[in-house]
C-alpha cells in the first residue's frame, strides 16, 4: 500500500460514568457535609481559643 486510507471508523468505548462524573458520591458527599458542619461549629465555637482564630486552608 502506498498511503493509508482516507479514514476509517473510530469504535465506540463502553461508557464509565465514574470518570470526568460531576460531582460526589453519596458517600464522599455526605463526609464532605460533615466536615464542612464541623468547621463551622469549630469556627463559631472556638475562634476566641488561646486569643488565636483558627485556619482553615
Amino acid at each position: 500500500m502506498d498511503k493509508p486510507k482516507e479514514g476509517y471508523e473510530i469504535p465506540s468505548a463502553p461508557e464509565r460514568p465514574e470518570e470526568f462524573a460531576p460531582g460526589l458520591d453519596k458517600e464522599l458527599q455526605e463526609m464532605a457535609d460533615a466536615l464542612t458542619e464541623f468547621k463551622t461549629k469549630l469556627t463559631k465555637n472556638g475562634s476566641a481559643m488561646n486569643g488565636k482564630e483558627n485556619s482553615f486552608e
